[in-house]
């Protein structure tokens, strides 16, 4: 048991470090180019595993630590990222706002209108 909850709290781990690794990434090389697309492709896997390696090879205390840390940091990036740019002042979503009808749609519902009309008038004078 002690060994699945190990390598549950590895895998945690790991994910903690490769976001943030690409984060830092796409902060310092940028989104797009080549560089990026190298630097995402090559530190992501490999600050993974050395820290993977890290962590296994460290005693108790300095292992708890060393796993929780990531965890740690990433768990602070979101809380600052909520305090920073949170959503709760957002305007509404488009949906919601109430729609305008322009002229030349109005224009346009009318030619529609009566050209309906005047197909039913053209039927009533066939028949």
């Amino acid at each position: 048991m002690e060994l699945f909850i190990f390598i549950l709290l590895l895998s945690l781990m790991s994910f903690s470090v490769a976001f943030l690794v690409y984060g830092f990434c796409l902060r310092f090389f940028g989104a797009s180019g080549t560089k990026s697309k190298i630097a995402q492709w090559t530190l992501t896997p490999l600050v993974v595993i050395l820290w993977n390696l890290l962590v296994i090879t460290r005693n108790d205390i300095s292992r708890a630590i060393l796993g929780a840390l990531p965890m740690v940091a990433l768990a602070a990036f979101v809380i600052y990222y909520k305090v920073k740019h949170g959503q709760d002042d957002a305007p509404e979503p488009h949906e919601f706002i109430e729609k305008r009808t322009s002229a030349k749609s109005l224009k346009h519902k009318e030619k529609i209108r009566k050209r309906e009309e005047a197909k039913r008038a053209r039927r009533e004078k066939n028949k």
